[in-house]
């Protein structure tokens, strides 16, 4: 639970959101997520199941027609002392540093063990990562592996970048350090509070999200793959790889009907995706 120093940085940031977005802004929002079987406590600003919701995939799982699998990046220096990383990708502690080249070749291998044990076969793999150089390389490393993996029924069907799976973006935060960041910042709750909603508010609309944006993103590309899947006449054997980030991996678990909920130790039914629970570097996650 939050403390009343923290209460109080939350209030205010709640304020100068509603001035910066306008009113309708969360009452926008919460309809958004509601479609997807979610909803925001306000008061705390954690992340709800909500039964209501017409497409209830967050508790149910995402119809896609095909599987999905998603990796998060492999390790930077930025990552190796807790940086916003953001979507910045100009400096070379952005880029994988040895261990998240070695995490990358690990992962690929992994996958492509994955992919040998689905049956039936062939499999039609497609590819989609995130535009970001960590991200890209990290994807690159598992295509290599298919190429190289002697397996005829792998069948690369498709490898393109897609905004929708970047990180979330910090403002005027990106590329600090969480520990040279103003202790008294609204971005310091997304991580220890698991709060959907808070943002760098001094930066211009575009340049700032909060974990609920990157959520209906994320969303936007599942509806895109189920789409496709549909007018496709999906059978199955399609299998969707996508490499990402932390948080774009997290809001993906929770679409997908995979999230994880606080517990006992934390505040309840609230669904966690940062801090002591973002995802790991480098590890396959089955999505669907």
């Amino acid at each position: 639970m939050m403390e009343e120093g923290d209460q109080q940085v939350y209030r205010q940031f709640l304020r100068d959101l509603k001035t910066a977005y306008g009113e309708e802004y969360l009452p926008k929002m919460q309809a958004k997520l509601r479609e997807r079987g979610l909803c925001i406590d306000e008061e705390g600003g954690r992340l709800l199941c909500c039964d209501a919701g017409r497409k209830t995939r967050a508790v149910d799982g995402w119809p896609v027609g095909c599987h999905l699998v998603f990796v998060r990046h492999g390790e930077t220096p930025a990552n190796a002392v807790r940086t916003f990383q953001g979507h910045i990708d100009e400096s070379p502690i952005n880029a994988l540093n040895d261990n998240g080249r070695q995490q990358a070749r690990e992962a690929a291998s992994s996958l492509c063990d994955y992919l040998s044990s689905l049956a039936p076969n062939p499999r039609r793999i497609s590819v989609l990562s995130s535009p970001l150089s960590r991200a890209t390389d990290t994807a690159q490393a598992f295509i290599d592996c298919i190429k190289g993996y002697g397996n005829p029924a792998f069948v690369l069907d498709g490898y393109r970048t897609d905004e929708r799976l970047t990180e979330l973006r910090f403002g005027t935060k990106e590329n600090m350090r969480v520990d040279d960041t103003d202790p008294s910042h609204p971005l310091h709750l997304l991580y220890r509070f698991q709060n959907c909603l808070v943002k760098d508010l001094d930066a211009p609309n575009e340049g700032s999200e909060n974990f609920a944006e990157v959520l209906l993103r994320c969303a936007e590309l599942l509806d895109e793959i189920a789409s496709r899947e549909q007018q496709t006449g999906g059978d199955g054997e399609r299998v969707v790889v996508m490499f990402g980030h932390s948080l774009s991996g997290g809001a993906l678990k929770i679409l997908c009907g995979r999230g994880e909920k606080e517990g006992e130790e934390g505040a309840g039914e609230g669904l966690v995706f940062s801090g002591r629970y973002k995802l790991p570097h480098a590890q396959p996650i089955v999505l669907i």
